[in-house]
């Protein structure tokens, strides 16, 4: 049972206020917290792969607090690319890319309109777009973004 007790959360740490939820191509459950960040599930054991990474904030508050550059604290939509890569938006820093050994954080200067990255979505053609709090679409271009809607 995945619960808090498994995942080791309490009061003081904070619980799981899941806002996204993705199976990877390996059966891994990828679960995006608001406020504890990226949380990775492969069946015996849950690990906080931002805390791991570390893309959490040192002075973070793990809450609903908004959260600044270089931290992944806020997932709220989890997904795969073609080439196996993980990719996460966060409601404050924009959409990261994980190719299992690092990460690669995507921004304005990026092509995205804002931080906040409401949903990403990979079609069947090997698209990768990105959905945006303001309603703007976007598609990877293999270097940033380039808007679609």
């Amino acid at each position: 049972l995945l619960d808090h007790d498994a995942v080791g959360l309490t009061e003081s740490t904070g619980y799981l206020h899941v806002r996204s939820l993705f199976v990877d191509k390996d059966d891994n459950l990828w679960i995006g917290n608001n406020g504890l960040g990226l949380w990775k599930y492969d069946g015996d054991t849950a690990i906080n792969v931002s805390e791991r990474d570390g893309l959490l904030a040192e002075d973070s508050g793990r809450n609903g607090a908004k959260s600044g550059p270089g931290t992944l604290e806020h997932v709220f939509t989890i997904a795969e690319d073609a080439e196996g890569n993980l990719w996460a938006g966060d409601r404050d820093t924009g959409a990261w890319r994980y190719d299992g050994e690092s990460w690669t954080n995507y921004g304005e200067e990026e092509g995205l309109p804002a931080p906040f990255v409401m949903s990403i979505y990979q079609t069947k053609a090997g698209k990768l777009w990105v959905g945006m709090e303001d309603g703007t679409m976007l598609e990877f271009n293999g270097e940033g973004f380039d808007r679609v809607f």
